[in-house]
């Protein structure tokens, strides 16, 4: 129970000190309430604030505000975009294995994302990087097969030419 108490702390204090760094108040006052009534806006924010970081390049600050997002919410509606794009961060550094690592956390952890044709997609990417044929074959195959009509589908088919 103290564990559990200790990791629950811990949590709230990331998000407070994320909140601190970022400017987003932890108790609005009245004028922040008047201005916006939405509570969903500081976690919102957090997330636009990573995905603005990825876009401009600074995948470290990508990291640590999505890793943050997803501890302090891993059952909100974005969570599953966190970890992708989390993963994202760590393919554009160069990381293969790390970005395989996190998109099939997100493929285990969130099953019916909207984001897993894209991360298998990218898992076999990373594979064919990682000089390994064999399962960027397998993911890309994967990803024909059960999302045919996505986008990412496309791009798979590309690949898996060049492949056989």
């Amino acid at each position: 129970m103290l564990k559990r108490q200790m990791v629950v702390i811990t949590m709230a204090l990331t998000f407070s000190i994320l909140l601190a760094v970022q400017g987003i108040s932890g108790n609005p006052g009245k004028n922040e309430l008047a201005a916006s009534s939405d509570k969903r806006e500081p976690v919102q924010k957090l997330y636009d604030q990573a995905l603005s970081a990825y876009k401009d390049k600074d995948y470290k600050k990508g990291v640590t505000l999505f890793q943050a997002f997803g501890q302090c919410f891993p059952e909100h509606s974005l969570a599953d975009n966190a970890l992708y794009w989390m993963g994202e961060c760590f393919y554009a550094q160069g990381d293969f294995s790390g970005a395989v690592f996190l998109f099939k956390k997100m493929l285990k952890t969130y099953p019916r994302s909207n984001k897993t044709p894209d991360a298998l997609l990218k898992i076999g990417y990373a594979y064919l990087i990682l000089k390994n044929p064999v399962d960027a074959k397998q993911f890309l195959t994967r990803l024909t097969l059960e999302y045919p009509k996505s986008p990412a589908r496309a791009k798979a088919d590309v690949k898996l030419k060049r492949i056989r």
